[in-house]
């Protein structure tokens, strides 16, 4: 994912939770400075949170094969039949 993007993400999320702070220091019920602090601490947990998100997305990302492209067919063996696999003819109808 862009770290713009997360970034973005973030400061929203940290909006969207500091929202309620913001309405009590304008009507006069909470400090600017307690208010600016809560927005700090939201901005920093959510910054985290969605960056370990991020992080988890890339690496699934990265880990699984991308849709249309096939491996090299010289690269690996074809995988052989166990001892327990049994014929097409050998199966009861």
């Amino acid at each position: 994912m862009n770290p713009s993007s997360v970034f973005s993400a973030s400061l929203i999320t940290s909006l969207v939770l500091w929202l309620p702070s913001m309405v009590a220091c304008l009507r006069g019920d909470l400090d600017l400075s307690v208010a600016g602090l809560r927005f700090l601490v939201a901005l920093a947990l959510t910054r985290v949170a969605l960056g370990g998100l991020a992080r988890l997305v890339n690496a699934y990302r990265t880990a699984s094969p991308r849709p249309g492209r096939q491996p090299d067919p010289g690269t690996s063996d074809p995988p052989r039949r166990r001892r327990e696999d049994h014929e097409p003819a050998d199966l009861p109808i």
